[in-house]
């Protein structure tokens, strides 16, 4: 059970501060995330709209006027799926606690270990993230300060949606692994 903590314990958290108690960081950690994936789904929304394919969500906004607000939302984008991991964590951590399971499984922790270092890790799915980050991040700058004359604006929708589709599938790999691996330890 030590073993597990420590493991949880060497996550890179996104808030800091391990002083907290767990409910207070996960209650924290979901009014971040709640912000975050609403900006999140917002930006995405407009670039759907974009695309003109039927679809409107009762949101007028066009791509062409959403530079700002790309620029802004680009953070919380990036920042969104280290905070849903992190919840699974504490959330696992805070049973770890409750239980205390007097065995410890080696090869589960081990397991776990790898996979908490691939999350610790700036790895080639965050450095993919990071460059496509970048790439909006120049088409949005160039956007709000040229309005009229940056005509590429329209083509950075698709990079954009590019790097939505990356982190949501990003999400879901690593959670479906930290999350088999937290269920089985559980069950044992």
């Amino acid at each position: 059970m030590e073993d597990r903590i420590q493991i949880i314990n060497t996550f890179k958290s996104m808030i800091g501060e391990r002083k907290k108690s767990i409910n207070n960081r996960l209650v924290f950690l979901w009014l971040i995330s709640l912000v975050n994936i609403s900006i999140v789904l917002f930006s995405t929304i407009i670039a759907i709209n974009s695309f003109d394919l039927g679809f409107h969500f009762g949101i007028q906004k066009e791509w062409s006027e959403s530079a700002s607000l790309v620029l802004s939302g680009l953070g919380f984008i990036l920042f969104t799926p280290h905070l849903l991991l992190e919840i699974l964590l504490m959330n696992h951590l805070k049973k770890v606690i409750l239980e205390r399971k007097e065995k410890d499984y080696e090869a589960l922790n081990m397991k776990f270990q790898k996979q908490i270092n691939y999350l610790n890790k700036n790895n080639n799915s965050k450095i993919l993230m990071i460059v496509l980050t970048f790439i909006i991040l120049f088409g949005a700058l160039m956007r709000s300060v040229n309005k009229n004359d940056f005509l590429y604006w329209g083509n950075f929708k698709i990079p954009f949606l590019i790097l939505i589709l990356f982190i949501i599938s990003y999400v879901i790999s690593n959670y479906k692994k930290l999350n088999s691996n937290i269920k089985t330890y559980e069950q044992q």
